[in-house]
């Protein structure tokens, strides 16, 4: 029998398979320690062998302690007292833990940042986030969340509505009408003028234009 490294109470070498045994219940520990609906990844785990990881948290999944919600990505679920179902993080949530993980920043474009802001009801089965981290494309479930690299210019908002809203008038376009442009000056109406004003710079000149008229209606 090949034994591994590891070594045993006594000095002994712990066999291999003994040693996989001990780091399933070490992130077994670790998951059952985190606040219920955290997602978790793979690669949460580096000082394990990644191959191992990927075989303990499968076993974990049939298990029933997480839920595997894409390749690598799992959830160690909270239970709706409602319903008795699991309670699934959003698009935006899955989004951000990446991005967290990553170090990278990221903005929702698109649809998503129209349905986010509640410019519009349906909800998008594919979201595109502009990112300075990597190119990348995640399936869960029936939807689609794709990860576009960018330069730093485009992410470099310094607050996160302003920069959300600017890609929302780009989804819509510059046939955007005045009721839309209402609702933005409600979103803009908390927000610090000047902040506003710094971040506007960033924008295209159309779309500044749009700014400033819902900042002045």
């Amino acid at each position: 029998m090949i034994l591994s490294q590891k070594r045993g109470k006594f000095g002994t070498k712990l066999p291999a398979n003994k040693k996989m045994k001990s780091v399933a219940c070490e992130i077994e520990e670790n998951i059952k320690k985190k606040e219920k609906g955290s997602i978790i990844f793979t690669s949460d785990y580096p000082q394990f062998d990644s191959e191992n990881t990927r075989k303990i948290l499968a076993r974990l999944c049939n298990k029933g302690l997480i839920v595997r919600i894409s390749s690598g990505i799992y959830l160690y679920p909270q239970i709706s007292e409602l319903t008795g179902r699991i309670i699934y993080p959003d698009t935006e949530e899955i989004a951000k833990a990446i991005a967290k993980k990553e170090k990278s920043r990221i903005a929702p474009t698109g649809e998503y940042a129209l349905f986010s802001l509640g410019l519009t009801t349906q909800v998008p089965v594919k979201v595109v986030f502009l990112t300075d981290g990597s190119d990348r494309t995640i399936k869960i479930g029936k939807r689609t969340i794709e990860f576009r690299n960018t330069i730093a210019k485009n992410l470099s908002f310094q607050n996160e509505m302003v920069m959300q809203i600017v890609y929302a008038i780009k989804a819509i376009g510059q046939n955007i009408t005045p009721e839309q442009i209402d609702s933005i000056g409600k979103f803009l109406k908390p927000i610090d003028k000047k902040e506003i004003l710094q971040d506007i710079q960033l924008a295209p000149e159309w779309i500044r234009k749009v700014l400033k008229k819902a900042l002045i209606d």
